[in-house]
C-alpha cells in the first residue's frame, strides 16, 4: 500500500510542472481490464495526512482477484484506486468520520464486500465480484495396494459323536426300536406324558446301564448291554 500512496503523491507533483516532450509510441499490449477469467476483489488501506488526503483516511482499490480469495496478492493487478479523505477541519475542529464494515453476504452483495459510512450520509456498499467457473474434474487417483491377508482363525473343538443304534438286529418289523449312542453311552428313546402335559405325549431319553432288556418294537426281541 505504500507503493500506491507514493504513486499518488508523484502524480500530484507532476501535475504542477511544465509539459515535457511526448515519448515514442510503445508496442501494442493486451487489455489490463480483461475480467473474463478472474473475479474482481475490493480492499482498502489507511492514508496518512499528506498530498493525497490533507487529513488522511482510507484508500479503496479494486484488483483482479485471480485466485478468488478476496486478498490482494503481490502478483495480482490493481485496476482502480479511489481515495476517501477525511473532511477539512471546520471552525469547531470537527472531522468527518468514515466507518468501514465487512459484508459477508447480503442481497446487494451476494459474494460479500465492504460497507462505507461517512457521518450521517447514506452507507455505500462495494461488493466483491462473482466467483469464477469451477475447473474440470481431475483424474481419479491410483488404486491403493491391497492389504495383507489376515491370519487363519483357531480350529473349533470336535462335536459330540451321536449315532442311531438298532436294539435288535433281527427286528425287521415296521416299527423297530432304536436308541442313540452318545459317545460311549446308549440312550433309549420312548414316548410318555408328564403331569404338566397329561394329554400330550413327548419323547424322552433314558440312559441304559449294563443289563438285559426287551425291545418294545415290533417283535419284542431281547438284547443285552455290556
Amino acid at each position: 500500500m505504500k507503493k500506491i500512496l507514493f504513486i499518488i503523491c508523484i502524480l500530484s507533483l507532476a501535475s504542477c510542472g511544465k509539459n515535457g516532450k511526448d515519448g515514442a509510441a510503445g508496442p501494442p499490449g493486451g487489455s489490463i481490464f480483461d475480467l473474463t477469467v478472474a473475479s474482481t476483489g475490493v480492499d482498502f488501506a489507511d492514508i496518512i495526512p499528506g498530498l493525497a488526503c490533507f487529513n488522511g483516511r482510507v484508500s479503496i482499490f479494486t484488483f483482479r482477484d485471480t485466485n478468488s480469495d478476496g486478498v490482494l496478492d503481490t502478483d495480482e493487478l490493481v485496476i482502480k484506486v479511489k481515495a476517501l479523505c477525511n473532511g477539512i477541519n471546520g471552525t469547531n475542529g470537527v472531522n468527518a468520520l468514515i466507518t468501514l464494515e465487512s459484508i459477508a453476504v447480503s442481497e446487494t452483495c451476494p459474494n460479500g464486500g465492504i460497507k462505507f459510512t461517512s457521518g450521517a450520509s447514506t452507507p455505500v456498499e462495494v461488493c466483491n465480484g462473482a466467483n469464477g467457473v469451477n475447473g474440470e474434474q481431475g483424474f481419479p487417483g491410483i488404486e491403493g495396494i491391497p492389504g495383507i491377508a489376515g491370519s487363519n482363525g483357531t480350529n473349533g473343538t470336535n462335536g459330540t459323536r451321536v449315532a442311531p443304534v438298532k436294539f435288535c438286529s433281527t427286528d425287521n418289523s415296521t416299527f423297530p426300536e432304536y436308541g442313540l449312542m452318545v459317545e460311549n453311552d446308549l440312550f433309549a428313546v420312548y414316548w410318555g406324558t408328564t403331569p404338566a402335559s397329561p394329554n400330550k405325549p413327548q419323547a424322552f431319553l433314558t440312559k441304559l446301564v449294563a443289563g438285559n432288556y426287551m425291545s418294545t418294537g415290533g417283535n419284542n426281541c431281547l438284547f443285552t448291554i455290556y
